[in-house]
């Protein structure tokens, strides 16, 4: 599910705060699917993905590395276009996995005459997965979500390290907006202390949000998005002709599908042991 009313509401604005805020929520209610839990099966380099949503957006992937896992994405919607790689990096401590996401995400909108108006990057937070051997699995997010608008300037930080300690609920979340006046400043800052959350002063904090990825986007008093208002028909819709190398088509994905566990866990052996002869034979090419 995807929040695309929200990027049209973007789009309509004029006041470049407006606009950013709206963005800013596209990405927060993203969150919300955080609680999918379903068993993990290791990507084909090459393997792709193509699917279209109730609302026209068209979205193509491609697995473009193994180890890391990298996904390469592109959606395309009404008037705007995003791009990025899904990179997913992990560490366990025991009972529990720390993931990061260090890939790097470009939305960009255009008017309604095709021309461009806004480039907006984004880095997705940190998550802890907690109850990994025993007790009740959770995920919850931690450290920032960055949201920067390179043609208004404007950068947005999603805080979630602290709400533990504040007494609130962990989905809970602080976003300071500041205009930024010091594009180099900024950059440098960021690439040293990116998850620091004093700002320094390469701009000012003009605004605030705050809200819950289940629940709440709320901004000037304002609910920018609500979960419960969510349009759950805007789902994926699977394509009748994909490409062969389509995520659908494998064959321990469809056996798993099935229920007949060991013939997949067979199917998902050959797959791999593939991928490493693959590798293999990449590596002695390079020499």
């Amino acid at each position: 599910m995807m929040e695309t009313p929200l990027l049209a509401a973007a789009r309509r604005q004029t006041d470049p705060l407006v606009r950013f805020v709206h963005v800013c929520a596209f990405f927060f209610a993203g969150l919300s699917r955080l609680g999918s839990h379903r068993k993990p099966v290791n990507p084909v380099l090459g393997e792709t993905y193509e699917t279209v949503f109730g609302d026209g957006t068209r979205v193509y992937c491609e697995g473009s590395r193994h180890h890391p896992p990298e996904t390469s994405m592109l959606l395309l919607g009404d008037g705007w276009r995003l791009s990025g790689q899904a990179v997913y990096t992990a560490s366990f401590k025991g009972n529990t996995v720390n993931v990061t996401q260090p890939g790097k995400w470009l939305l960009v909108l255009y008017d309604n005459t095709g021309v461009e108006t806004n480039r907006i990057h984004f880095t997705l937070p940190d998550t802890i997965i907690n109850g990994i051997i025993w007790g009740k699995r959770a995920a919850v997010y931690t450290g920032t979500f960055l949201v920067y608008d390179e043609t208004s300037h404007l950068e947005g930080t999603i805080h979630f390290t602290d709400s533990r300690k504040k007494g609130r609920r962990v989905d809970e979340c602080d976003m300071s907006i500041v205009q930024v006046t010091d594009t180099e400043k900024r950059a440098k800052w960021h690439s040293k202390k990116r998850d620091k959350k004093d700002h320094p002063k390469y701009g000012s904090e003009i605004s605030t949000a705050q809200g819950s990825y289940v629940k709440e986007f709320v901004w000037q008093n304002q609910v920018i998005w609500r979960y419960s208002h969510s349009i759950q028909a805007n789902s994926p819709v699977p394509l009748e002709r994909a490409l062969p190398s389509d995520s659908r088509r494998r064959a321990d994905v469809r056996l798993i599908g099935d229920g007949d566990f060991p013939a997949a866990q067979k199917a998902k052996e050959t797959i791999e042991e593939a991928q490493r002869r693959d590798r293999r034979l990449r590596a002695g090419e390079s020499k």
